[in-house]
Protein backbone atom coordinates (compact mmCIF):
# COMPACT_ATOMS: atom_id res chain seq x y z
CA UNK A 1 0.00 0.00 0.00
CA UNK A 2 0.92 3.24 -1.20
CA UNK A 3 -0.29 6.50 1.22
CA UNK A 4 0.10 9.83 0.27
CA UNK A 5 -0.02 12.92 2.92
CA UNK A 6 -2.42 15.88 2.37
CA UNK A 7 -2.52 18.87 4.43
CA UNK A 8 -4.92 18.58 7.95
CA UNK A 9 -8.45 19.04 7.55
CA UNK A 10 -9.29 22.56 8.10
CA UNK A 11 -10.43 23.76 11.08
CA UNK A 12 -10.13 20.03 12.97
CA UNK A 13 -7.99 21.75 15.62
CA UNK A 14 -8.82 20.38 18.86
CA UNK A 15 -11.40 17.82 17.72
CA UNK A 16 -11.57 14.27 19.56
CA UNK A 17 -12.95 11.17 18.94
CA UNK A 18 -13.68 11.57 14.64
CA UNK A 19 -15.70 8.88 12.97
CA UNK A 20 -14.86 8.84 9.28
CA UNK A 21 -16.86 6.83 6.65
CA UNK A 22 -17.63 7.04 3.03
CA UNK A 23 -21.47 6.64 2.71
CA UNK A 24 -22.13 4.11 0.19
CA UNK A 25 -25.69 5.80 -0.93
CA UNK A 26 -24.09 8.73 -1.87
CA UNK A 27 -20.27 8.35 -2.24
CA UNK A 28 -19.63 11.28 0.67
CA UNK A 29 -17.08 10.95 3.03
CA UNK A 30 -18.25 11.99 6.25
CA UNK A 31 -17.26 12.90 9.63
CA UNK A 32 -18.44 13.27 13.00
CA UNK A 33 -16.16 14.42 16.08
CA UNK A 34 -17.07 16.37 19.30
CA UNK A 35 -15.15 19.27 19.98
CA UNK A 36 -15.37 21.53 23.25
CA UNK A 37 -18.15 18.28 24.08
CA UNK A 38 -20.44 19.65 21.44
CA UNK A 39 -21.19 16.78 18.62
CA UNK A 40 -20.33 18.07 15.46
CA UNK A 41 -20.46 17.33 11.24
CA UNK A 42 -18.48 17.44 8.09
CA UNK A 43 -19.01 16.21 4.50
CA UNK A 44 -16.64 15.76 1.73
CA UNK A 45 -16.65 14.65 -2.10
CA UNK A 46 -13.26 13.35 -2.17
CA UNK A 47 -12.26 12.95 1.50
CA UNK A 48 -9.87 16.68 1.02
CA UNK A 49 -11.82 19.45 1.02
CA UNK A 50 -14.60 19.62 3.55
CA UNK A 51 -17.87 21.31 4.48
CA UNK A 52 -18.23 23.67 6.67
CA UNK A 53 -18.64 22.39 10.47
CA UNK A 54 -22.18 21.82 11.27
CA UNK A 55 -23.38 21.62 15.18
CA UNK A 56 -25.61 18.04 15.24
CA UNK A 57 -29.45 18.77 16.65
CA UNK A 58 -31.17 16.42 18.60
CA UNK A 59 -35.03 15.83 18.16
CA UNK A 60 -35.41 14.55 21.91
CA UNK A 61 -33.21 18.32 23.29
CA UNK A 62 -30.62 17.17 26.22
CA UNK A 63 -31.93 14.41 28.14
CA UNK A 64 -31.19 14.28 31.96
CA UNK A 65 -28.36 11.79 31.90
CA UNK A 66 -26.28 14.02 29.04
CA UNK A 67 -27.01 17.22 30.44
CA UNK A 68 -23.00 18.40 30.98
CA UNK A 69 -21.73 17.06 27.79
CA UNK A 70 -22.04 14.61 24.72
CA UNK A 71 -18.84 13.30 23.46
CA UNK A 72 -16.98 10.61 21.18
CA UNK A 73 -19.31 9.48 19.03
CA UNK A 74 -18.98 6.56 16.69
CA UNK A 75 -21.06 6.14 13.79
CA UNK A 76 -21.96 3.19 11.13
CA UNK A 77 -24.49 3.17 8.51
CA UNK A 78 -26.96 0.45 8.85
CA UNK A 79 -29.44 0.29 5.64
CA UNK A 80 -30.42 3.85 5.22
CA UNK A 81 -30.25 4.67 9.19
CA UNK A 82 -26.98 6.52 10.58
CA UNK A 83 -26.63 4.95 14.01
CA UNK A 84 -24.37 6.99 16.65
CA UNK A 85 -23.22 5.57 19.79
CA UNK A 86 -21.60 8.37 22.17
CA UNK A 87 -21.06 8.73 25.81
CA UNK A 88 -22.47 11.25 28.07
CA UNK A 89 -22.16 12.91 30.91
CA UNK A 90 -24.38 14.62 33.86
CA UNK A 91 -24.28 16.91 36.44
CA UNK A 92 -27.14 14.53 38.15
CA UNK A 93 -25.66 14.40 42.18
CA UNK A 94 -24.57 10.94 42.11
CA UNK A 95 -24.59 9.97 38.48
CA UNK A 96 -21.39 12.48 37.23
CA UNK A 97 -18.47 11.07 35.28
CA UNK A 98 -17.91 9.36 32.32
CA UNK A 99 -20.31 6.28 33.52
CA UNK A 100 -22.32 5.75 30.32
CA UNK A 101 -22.91 5.00 26.65
CA UNK A 102 -26.05 6.03 24.64
CA UNK A 103 -27.75 5.81 20.88
CA UNK A 104 -29.25 7.73 18.85
CA UNK A 105 -30.57 7.69 15.13
CA UNK A 106 -30.87 9.58 11.91
CA UNK A 107 -31.47 9.88 8.68
CA UNK A 108 -29.40 12.34 6.94
CA UNK A 109 -26.47 12.33 9.85
CA UNK A 110 -27.08 15.95 11.34
CA UNK A 111 -30.43 15.76 12.96
CA UNK A 112 -30.37 12.99 15.78
CA UNK A 113 -33.37 11.23 17.63
CA UNK A 114 -32.27 10.69 21.25
CA UNK A 115 -35.62 9.90 22.12
CA UNK A 116 -35.52 5.67 22.49
CA UNK A 117 -36.49 4.16 25.47
CA UNK A 118 -34.39 1.33 25.66
CA UNK A 119 -35.69 0.48 29.10
CA UNK A 120 -31.89 -1.37 29.81
CA UNK A 121 -30.18 0.90 32.15
CA UNK A 122 -31.19 2.69 34.72
CA UNK A 123 -30.76 6.46 35.24
CA UNK A 124 -31.50 8.59 38.44
CA UNK A 125 -34.48 5.45 39.39
CA UNK A 126 -35.33 5.57 35.83
CA UNK A 127 -35.10 3.15 32.90
CA UNK A 128 -37.12 5.18 30.36
CA UNK A 129 -33.76 6.40 28.12
CA UNK A 130 -31.15 5.85 25.29
CA UNK A 131 -28.77 4.61 27.51
CA UNK A 132 -27.07 0.96 26.39
CA UNK A 133 -23.82 0.88 28.40
CA UNK A 134 -23.25 1.78 31.48
CA UNK A 135 -20.34 1.25 34.36
CA UNK A 136 -19.99 -1.82 36.10
CA UNK A 137 -20.99 -2.69 40.13
CA UNK A 138 -18.34 -1.34 42.29
CA UNK A 139 -15.63 -3.18 42.75
CA UNK A 140 -15.92 -4.10 39.47
CA UNK A 141 -12.83 -3.64 36.86
CA UNK A 142 -14.94 -1.67 34.72
CA UNK A 143 -16.68 0.29 37.53
CA UNK A 144 -15.08 4.16 37.37
CA UNK A 145 -15.14 4.84 33.97
CA UNK A 146 -16.36 4.19 29.93
CA UNK A 147 -14.57 5.44 27.10
CA UNK A 148 -13.48 5.50 23.70
CA UNK A 149 -15.32 3.06 21.55
CA UNK A 150 -16.04 1.02 18.42
CA UNK A 151 -18.94 -1.12 17.12
CA UNK A 152 -18.81 -3.29 14.12
CA UNK A 153 -22.07 -4.72 12.50
CA UNK A 154 -21.48 -7.78 11.45
CA UNK A 155 -22.63 -9.99 7.98
CA UNK A 156 -24.42 -11.94 10.25
CA UNK A 157 -26.50 -8.80 11.91
CA UNK A 158 -24.95 -9.22 14.79
CA UNK A 159 -22.72 -6.05 17.02
CA UNK A 160 -19.59 -6.12 18.53
CA UNK A 161 -18.84 -3.06 20.53
CA UNK A 162 -14.65 -2.74 22.16
CA UNK A 163 -14.64 0.44 24.81
CA UNK A 164 -12.09 1.56 27.02
CA UNK A 165 -13.01 1.53 30.56
CA UNK A 166 -11.27 1.81 33.96
CA UNK A 167 -12.16 0.67 37.69
CA UNK A 168 -10.79 1.95 40.70
CA UNK A 169 -7.38 0.98 39.82
CA UNK A 170 -7.15 3.58 37.37
CA UNK A 171 -5.56 1.17 34.90
CA UNK A 172 -6.92 1.54 31.33
CA UNK A 173 -8.61 -1.35 30.08
CA UNK A 174 -10.70 -3.25 27.18
CA UNK A 175 -14.28 -4.37 27.45
CA UNK A 176 -16.10 -6.39 25.02
CA UNK A 177 -20.15 -6.66 24.43
CA UNK A 178 -22.19 -7.80 21.58
CA UNK A 179 -25.52 -7.53 20.42
CA UNK A 180 -28.17 -8.65 18.33
CA UNK A 181 -30.01 -5.65 17.35
CA UNK A 182 -27.57 -2.94 17.78
CA UNK A 183 -29.24 -1.78 21.19
CA UNK A 184 -29.17 -4.25 23.64
CA UNK A 185 -25.89 -5.11 24.67
CA UNK A 186 -24.66 -8.00 26.90
CA UNK A 187 -20.87 -7.48 28.06
CA UNK A 188 -18.81 -10.18 27.76
CA UNK A 189 -17.15 -12.43 30.56
CA UNK A 190 -14.61 -12.67 28.79
CA UNK A 191 -13.94 -8.70 29.71
CA UNK A 192 -11.68 -7.07 29.94
CA UNK A 193 -9.86 -8.15 27.02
Amino acid sequence: ITWSEYQPIADLDGVYEATFIKDPDDGKYKVWYDRDTVLRYKESADGITWSTEQNISWTGGTKEWENAARYEPYVIKDGSTYKMYYQSATLVSGEGGDKRICYATSTDGIIWDNTANLGQVTFNGSATNNIILKIGSSGSWDDDSLYSLSVLKNSSNSYELWYGAQGGDNVNKIGYATSTNGTTWTKSDYSPL
